[in-house]
């Protein structure tokens, strides 16, 4: 079986052996994440929830027709550059959030294969100092079409511009990958769980980083370590690590991502680099 790997931000890379999909264990003790994602208690009347801290700025801005463009590269090798672009603002599962054209970089298996017909929105929101992404439910055909996978989406929060270096936070979630046959005499693939455990810590604060001959301040980094499990194929187990740099007013300005595939034996590294930006 190929495990899906999207090499991008969060590393939201191994989306996730085969998958994506969420629910369950809060990701924050203020939220309380329902088995579709959505914030399920303690939400206002305009589905924002609680706030978690007072926000020190805005190091991810978020309006529509915001554009990032990135140098992108996989493994030393340049790719395509990369454009990370906010579409609409829509309301999704009761709440207000930003639609991104494009979020990441397109999916493949470990082997190499790509995926068709891959279908995923990605949105994000800022609640007073808590950036939370939302991937959605996550559609795509396998095996040449003989199969339509499917797949919940889930809700992380990304970084908490209030907190001082060394402080962390972990988000948990559990993932479940379905396949619909398009053809009545193949076998039945049985659905796939995934257990995903993302630890968050702000590592340094107020730092500067150039990039492109551009010297970027008030930058936070942020790391994030993702292991995921499936008791269904014990041996398979992906890990990730990522660095994620955010500038004061003009947000994330470069991602570093390793993701270990222990049962393929695939070691990836994948690194954007802002290279411009339009921000409305």
């Amino acid at each position: 079986m190929k495990k899906l790997k999207l090499l991008s931000f969060l590393t939201l890379s191994v989306l996730l052996m085969t998958t994506l999909s969420c629910e369950n264990e809060p990701l924050d003790p203020d939220y309380n994440f329902d088995i579709d994602g959505s914030v399920a208690d303690g939400v206002n009347d305009d589905g924002s929830g609680p706030s978690g801290g007072e926000s020190t700025g805005d190091y991810w801005p978020m309006a529509v027709n915001n554009v990032w463009n990135y140098d992108y590269t996989v493994d030393d090798e340049a790719q395509d550059d990369y454009v990370m672009e906010i579409d609409a603002n829509v309301d999704y599962q009761g709440n207000s959030v930003f639609r991104y054209l494009q979020f990441m970089p397109s999916g493949t298996a470990t082997d190499g294969t790509e995926f068709d017909g891959l279908d995923i929105s990605t949105y994000s929101r800022k609640n007073g100092g808590d950036y939370i992404m939302t991937i959605g439910d996550l559609q795509a055909d396998y095996l040449d079409g003989m199969f339509t996978l499917t797949q919940n989406g889930y809700s992380v929060i990304m970084l908490k511009d209030y907190l001082n270096a060394g402080a962390t936070w972990t988000s948990s979630a559990q993932t479940v990958t379905s396949y619909t046959s398009q053809d009545p005499s193949l076998p039945t693939i049985p659905d796939v769980v995934i257990n995903l455990e993302y630890d968050f810590e702000i590592l340094e604060k107020g730092i500067s980083l150039d990039l492109n001959g551009v010297t970027y301040n008030d930058v936070i980094k942020v790391g994030s370590t993702l292991s995921s499990f499936s008791p269904d194929f014990p041996a398979q187990v992906i890990s990730a690590e990522s660095e994620y740099f955010f500038a004061l007013d003009i947000g994330l300005i470069k991602t570093v991502s390793y993701t270990n595939d222990e049962a393929d034996g695939v070691e990836t590294v994948s690194i954007m680099e802002i290279n411009n930006y339009t921000l409305n």
